[in-house]
């Protein structure tokens, strides 16, 4: 037991440090689980798109933040391709059109 609360542990501080390093170089950060839905109250993201100072968008469908169905679709093919273990890590950017809450639109590049 003391082994696994230890790794759990190591973990958390890993992911807390790697999102800490990825807010320096990005203007937002959101995590997603397993079914793209945002994990996170992503307060950066949603002042992004106007939602309100404080509002959480924990829950989301992240795809829902997409403004065309195209782009909807690319989306999701790209985040369910596995990750190959044999080629270098690389930044792989995807543009997007994202909407603002009062239905204005604006491109966005998603790492």
């Amino acid at each position: 037991q003391i082994q696994s609360d230890t790794s759990a542990f190591l973990l958390a501080q890993k992911c807390h440090a790697s999102n800490a390093l990825m807010q320096i170089f990005y203007d937002v950060v959101v995590e997603l689980d397993n079914s793209l839905v945002v994990t996170s109250s992503s307060e950066d993201c949603a002042a992004l798109v106007h939602h309100g100072h404080g509002h959480s968008l924990r829950g989301t469908r992240f795809e829902d933040l997409l403004v065309d169905d195209e782009d909807r679709q690319v989306f999701m093919q790209r985040m369910q391709q596995p990750l190959a273990e044999d080629r270098p890590a690389m930044a792989d950017v995807m543009h997007v059109s994202m909407v603002r809450a009062g239905g204005n639109r604006f491109q966005a590049e998603l790492f």
